[in-house]
């Protein structure tokens, strides 16, 4: 059985045997003689006594009794007052540090030495051993881009984290040992640099008065400059923040456009079919496979260049930082031979669509029975015969390789220079020169069949994929007589394009009608749809099935209106237009 104390270190009580208490009292009195000529010595003292309490929780792990081993494992953390630092001896020279990861080794503080708002940044910055100025550089990015409120963050963090404001604190924050002789170096830097801020204050006071006293304009003058410069310091800084938030936000978009752009998939109604990704259609349109891979690499360095620009001006005017020389010899050129890329592979391709040929094929088509024409569209394994699905004429390309395949052809009505019905096949291209225009034009392959008195037109049109993307069209234009007809099936709105008519009508309105060519035009006619499928009866008794048919049948023989209101006609155009 051993007689205990009762001790308060630092506001913490705890049992001491009587022993330990006696070895622990003749340590703290030699360490607070050993600076009790030093200023800030209680401090000194008071930290001391924070971390030995520290020690002492951290020994205890429920145990109610500090014991001599106890005392001797604080001896061995903090260091003999016979082995604090001397003049010539560097400080922390053979004080004992805890090994890495242990308990207490560092700790989480906001650094007030090293603050623009609340000192958060400065003391993550410290805790991980990193420079503060990239940290506060990423967090200037992500404020201006906005990603998960990073003012509410910031704010949640300034009040969780606590401030170092000890040198014991200062020692963790940084994941020094706290030993004795670092937290007395810790205190004698902060006073040290408490001593020059007063004493720079106290100069720049004297220095006012000693200008003031010998008065006169000059003073009013260097003021009024300082006082501008000031200004113009802070309006830089700003402006600086700006241009570096502006940069951030501007990589931030070409990385994540290019990104984008890398992994874009087009997609349409098909499954299977069309452009699947961007280096397909670039392979289509470049001359060759490296003149794509140069372009590409233009187009990043004619953005980067400038956007980094951007950054480098930022962080100059915010934080002062000189920026080496070679970085501007390397932009500069760098951009300029971008600039000369773009220009030459633009001139290339320019080159192979300044011709453009056309080749037309006429044929003459027997006259229909009832000199009506019917017009029809081939059905599309391809993309399917419903053109409204797609939002633009990219999804109607398909890519293979052997060949690429259009589904945009087109279909105009005109009136025959003679007594007889015509189509003509118009195959349109690009090239350098007028002859490899023609020749593309002349390798683009289309059909259509001739049944009776039905023509089927195919909307596709394609070409070898060697032959490239080289503004290749295919048309049709069906020359109907004077007095003859034509009646469009349903599904041909899919290749109609624009067709005149004496009323205006807009082509998808003209599908399912019959229409005779006049001096002015088509005109509605009232030929019935003859070939037209019928559409399946609903399920249900006779009776009903009958009344269907016969609203049907009434429906196609009914005449259409050749009359409209003269707005809705005047409308009409105007939308066409």
């Amino acid at each position: 059985m051993k007689k205990t104390f009762t001790a308060n270190i630092n506001g913490t009580v705890f049992h001491i045997e009587e022993d330990a208490y006696d070895q622990l009292h003749r340590y703290l009195a030699n360490i607070r003689a050993k600076f009790s000529g030093s200023a800030g010595s209680d401090e000194i003292m008071a930290d001391i006594e924070s971390r030995i309490a520290e020690l002492f929780t951290e020994r205890l792990h429920g145990r109610q009794v500090v014991t001599m081993a106890d005392v001797d494992h604080v001896r061995q953390v903090m260091g003999q007052p016979e082995d604090f630092t001397s003049e010539s001896e560097p400080a922390g020279a053979g004080a004992w540090a805890p090994p890495p990861g242990s308990p207490g080794s560092k700790r989480l503080f906001r650094d007030p030495d090293d603050n623009w708002v609340g000192g958060v940044i400065g003391g993550i910055a410290a805790y991980f051993g990193t420079e503060p100025l990239w940290l506060r550089i990423a967090a200037i990015v992500v404020f201006f881009l906005g990603w998960g409120s990073p003012v509410l963050i910031y704010l949640i963090l300034w009040v969780l984290i606590p401030k170092a404001e000890t040198p014991a604190e200062k020692l963790r924050m940084r994941g020094e040992p706290v030993t004795v002789d670092n937290i007395k170096r810790a205190f004698d830097e902060g006073a040290e640099k408490f001593q020059a801020g007063a004493q720079r204050v106290a100069r720049e006071a004297e220095d006012l008065g000693r200008r003031w006293e010998n008065g006169g304009r000059d003073d009013l003058r260097s003021n009024a400059h300082r006082v501008v410069r000031g200004t113009a310091n802070v309006a830089g800084k700003a402006f600086g923040a700006i241009l570096l938030a502006f940069g951030a936000l501007f990589l931030y978009g070409v990385l994540m456009g290019g990104f984008a752009l890398e992994n874009v998939v087009f997609t349409g109604p098909w499954s299977g079919h069309g452009v699947s990704n961007i280096g397909q259609l670039s392979d289509a349109w470049f001359t060759s496979p490296g003149m794509a891979d140069w372009a590409l690499i233009g187009v990043v360095v004619l953005l980067l260049v400038p956007i980094i620009g951007l950054i480098i001006a930022g962080i100059r005017l915010l934080f002062g930082t000189q920026i080496p020389a070679w970085v501007g010899w390397v932009l500069g050129p760098a951009w300029i031979a971008s600039i000369i890329l773009l220009s030459v592979i633009g001139v290339r391709q320019l080159n192979e669509f300044r011709q453009h040929e056309r080749s037309i094929t006429d044929t003459t088509l027997p006259v229909p029975a009832g000199n009506v024409l019917h017009i029809a569209t081939g059905n599309d394994p391809l993309f399917g015969n419903d053109r409204r699905r797609y939002s633009d004429d990219i999804d109607l390309i398909d890519i293979s390789d052997s060949a690429i395949t259009w589904g945009t052809a087109d279909l105009d009505v005109l009136a025959s220079p003679d007594s007889l019905y015509h189509i003509e096949v118009v195959h349109e291209a690009h090239g350098p020169t007028v002859k490899e225009a023609l020749r593309r034009a002349r390798l683009i392959r289309s059909s259509h069949i001739l049944e009776g008195d039905r023509l089927t037109i195919s909307p596709l049109f394609s070409t070898d994929t060697d032959e490239k993307l080289r503004g290749q069209q295919a048309s049709y234009i069906v020359r109907v007589p004077t007095g003859a007809s034509v009646h469009f099936e349903r599904g041909t709105e899919r290749i109609i394009n624009d067709i005149h008519n004496t009323t205006n009508t807009w082509d998808r309105d003209m599908v399912g009608r019959t229409w005779t060519m006049t001096r002015q035009g088509l005109a509605a006619g009232t030929a019935p749809d003859t070939t037209a499928t019928p559409e399946p009866a609903p399920r249900g008794n006779d009776s009903s099935r009958a009344r269907d048919t016969q609203a049907r049948t009434i429906t196609a023989e009914a005449p259409t209106s050749t009359t409209e209101p003269g707005l809705f006609r005047l409308l009409q155009a105007l939308v066409r237009v």
